[in-house]
Order: C-alpha cells, then structure tokens, then sequence
C-alpha cells in the first residue's frame, strides 16, 4: 500500500503532518503565497488498488480528503490547539463507531442457546 506522505505539496500549498493516530490525522497547512498557517484534522481513507484505463496497475493508496469534504473528513482551524481538540473529537466519535459496531456483530449471533431454541422447534 502507498501510505500518505508526511509532508506534500500542492499547488498553492505546503502541508506537514504533526500527528496521526490510526487513519485520523493533524496536518500544519502553509499557503505558499502568503505564508499563512492554519491545522487540518483529517480522515485518510484508502482508494483500492485498480487499473488505469492506460493501463497502469496502482496499488492500494491512503488519500487526503479534498477541500469539498469539509465537515466530513476534513476540518481545518487557525490555531493548533483548536485542531488538536477537534481530532480528539474525532477519535472518539471512530472510537465509539467502532465500539458499537463490534456490539452489533458480536449480537447477531445471540447467546448460544438462543441457536439451540431454533434448531429444537424446527
């Protein structure tokens, strides 16, 4: 897998990752044309692996959400200790989905005896 860099260009700016913690991670954004530094709390995800219609194989790749998914998987803040808090934020509320899915899964099967009832009234 192509794992995000911890420090990009784009056009008109510079990002440099200051922490990351699983697929949530806290990026310093520079513009180049002013200087001006502001912190985005971000949601990596990862684009499966494909063929261009080139022809090209690309390998599985973690991606940085683009502008559009703001309050979605993209927050961006002036001051640092506002996006320190927000990717807290963040990894609780994946903490929590987390937590609840694997209560989902580990309820779908039920008690085992539950299992024995149905096969016996069958």
């Amino acid at each position: 897998m192509q794992v995000l860099s911890q420090t990009f260009e784009t056009k008109y700016s510079r990002y440099t990752q200051l922490e990351r913690q699983g697929t949530v991670a806290l990026f310093r954004r520079v513009t180049k044309a002013t200087g001006k530094v502001s912190h985005e709390v971000v949601v990596i995800t990862i684009r499966p692996a494909h063929t261009t219609p080139d022809g090209w194989d690309v390998d599985d790749q973690e991606v940085y959400p683009q502008d559009e998914a703001m309050d979605n998987s993209l927050w961006r803040y002036d001051a640092e200790y506002d996006a320190r808090n927000q990717m807290h934020r963040v990894l609780l509320r994946t903490a929590a989905t987390a937590q609840a899915g694997l209560q989902e899964h580990a309820g779908e099967s039920g008690p085992p005896e539950a299992a024995e009832r149905v096969r016996r009234s069958d």
